[in-house]
């Protein structure tokens, strides 16, 4: 090898040892917005709603994978929590099955304990093919419950080999029937214990793809139907996977979230966030998350009141919309339309044909004009322990990227051109109750308050629920390692690596150009010496 090839191979090795230790800095992944890219000019989904929910799901986990779940923190897991408020009105797990695991998608639900699949024997009633349904047979880790069981309370012989029959009901009239299996559950990759659970042969409604089951994260007193289960996350406590008896859950409107097993959201912590702490109601047995709720309630500077036989509140991933009575919001439409100021100023908000009714969609209408709306401020919690929750319109007012034929239009629709996020309109993200629901329950926390506004914390340790306004931060920003051996290097730091690597590489690339002309002129001469003396 002569000096020009030997010179030249160095600087060649050099230069890649420079470029590749540039390629092995990992900058932070920035946050974007994707709505605008299912929408043509006409404002129709360019893909499916299968298409976009499991786009979703997509994003989600790869937003998380700069959180590696041991290095976050020490005591806690964090898991990928897909879905949305609109259009698909739930968060759920992807969970893992048996050995070897059969994936399902189970919608996050602290208002319940239950852990209900459907199994292959239901078919197409429990929505297959599309549905991935739970093979009991196909698993080798799979124990029926049977009847003979001692935790069995509930056996008729039709059920699957005779086996203990399960069966749930929830609040909005859906439920789940078929038996009882015991096997083994992971989520979050590696995060497994052996649990019982239910195995649909009957449900309704049928599942809505991508969820086919749901899991309950609430108190396991309220896992009994009639048989008693243990929920997953107190199985995970038992067998020491998880340490502390606590989980948070952070969402976002369109972009998935986190649940985090074992502690608080490490953000609350790296972002300092304020944390509000409430006590929850002590009830025996423990049901669901409640926590008081205050009887006077504020809508901007109104004063409105609680309907006198409410007296809790329940905090609940399971139920998609902020859930008040019915004689409270009524309130608010009243004190809405006795402000001339603010009708004037919001088309359509006052008038018999008042788009501010519970749930309704109103289109040709900007954020900025729906921010005059009053404040909701709704006080939690009792004596010393207590926390006022704001929700502004900016929370309440949901964003929506599609069209409802029961909306209202305060222009044509033709002429409502998308935002750059892909919105077209709102929706106000408040249903309404008679209550009380159940034993002086009336108002029921749910997505609304949690999406891109209040983390919740479950410290079921210290019987205490807890809220951190998230602020401007998303669910997945980059929180720092505890793991010692982590790469980690500041915005500084990468400024000061992109200029001194800049420098080297100028300074190679003048070398290489006077060394490859050098060589170039010596193996000219070289050439022309071959020629004359050949």
């Amino acid at each position: 090898m002569g000096l020009c090839s030997l010179v030249s191979f160095f600087l060649v090795i050099l230069l890649g040892l420079v470029v590749s230790s540039n390629a092995q800095v990992h900058i932070p992944m920035q946050y974007r917005t994707h709505h605008d890219r299912y929408l043509n000019e006409k404002n129709e989904f360019l893909l499916s709603r299968e298409e976009i929910l499991t786009a979703h799901e997509a994003r989600t986990v790869a937003r998380l994978s700069y959180h590696h779940q041991k290095e976050l923190h020490s005591d806690t897991a964090r898991v990928p929590l897909p879905g949305s408020i609109i259009p698909l009105g739930a968060y759920y797990l992807n969970i893992y099955l048996g050995k070897p695991g059969q994936k399902m998608t189970v919608d996050l639900d602290t208002g319940s304990s239950v852990l209900a699949v459907p199994g292959g024997e239901c078919g197409e009633k429990c929505g297959a093919p599309k549905i991935p349904l739970y093979a009991t047979n196909q698993s080798k880790s799979a124990h029926p419950v049977q009847c003979s069981d001692e935790r069995c309370h509930m056996c008729h012989n039709e059920t699957f080999s005779g086996g203990c029959q399960f069966q749930t009901l929830y609040g909005d009239g859906s439920y789940f029937r078929g038996y009882l299996v015991e096997d083994t559950v992971s989520v979050g990759g590696k995060y497994a214990a052996k649990v019982a659970f239910g195995v649909a042969t009957s449900l309704s409604p049928a599942p809505v793809y991508p969820i086919a089951g749901l899991i309950g994260f609430a108190y396991k007193e309220m896992a009994c139907q009639p048989t008693c289960t243990l929920p997953l996350f107190d199985g995970l406590l038992r067998d020491g996977v998880v340490e502390h008896d606590v989980f948070s859950v952070c969402m976002e409107r369109h972009s998935g979230g986190v649940l985090t097993l074992g502690g608080e959201d490490p953000i609350i912590k790296e972002k300092k966030l304020d944390l509000n702490w409430v006590d929850m109601n002590s009830t025996t047995p423990k049901t669901f998350y409640t926590v008081p709720v205050q009887s006077e309630v504020l809508f901007g500077n109104d004063k409105l009141m609680m309907e006198k036989d409410v007296e809790y509140g329940i905090v609940d991933t399971g139920t998609t919309l902020l859930l008040i009575p019915a004689g409270l919001f009524k309130q608010m439409k009243d004190s809405v339309h006795s402000d001339r100021h603010l009708c004037k100023k919001i088309p359509g908000l006052c008038g018999e044909k008042s788009w501010f009714e519970p749930f309704q969609c109103v289109y040709g209408i900007d954020l900025k004009t729906l921010s005059h709306l009053p404040t909701l401020s709704i006080t939690i919690g009792r004596k010393k322990s207590t926390w006022t929750m704001e929700i502004p319109p900016e929370v309440y007012m949901l964003p929506v990227s599609h069209f409802q034929s029961s909306g209202v239009y305060m222009k044509p629709r033709s002429s409502i051109e998308p935002l750059s996020d892909g919105t077209v309109g709102y929706c106000i993200g408040i249903a309404t109750t008679n209550p009380p629901m159940w034993q002086g329950i009336g108002v029921i926390f749910g997505d609304t308050i949690m999406a891109n506004k209040y983390i919740t914390v479950y410290d079921r340790e210290n019987q205490r629920m807890g809220f951190a306004d998230m602020k401007q931060y998303s669910c997945a920003e980059t929180v720092k390692s505890d793991n010692p051996k982590a790469s980690k290097l500041s915005t500084k730091g990468y400024v000061w690596f992109g200029i001194s690597a800049v420098f080297v590489l100028s300074i190679l690339s003048a070398i290489t150009y006077f060394v490859v002309k050098k060589c170039m002129s010596h193996r000219q001469s070289t050439q022309g010496y071959r020629e004359i003396t050949g």
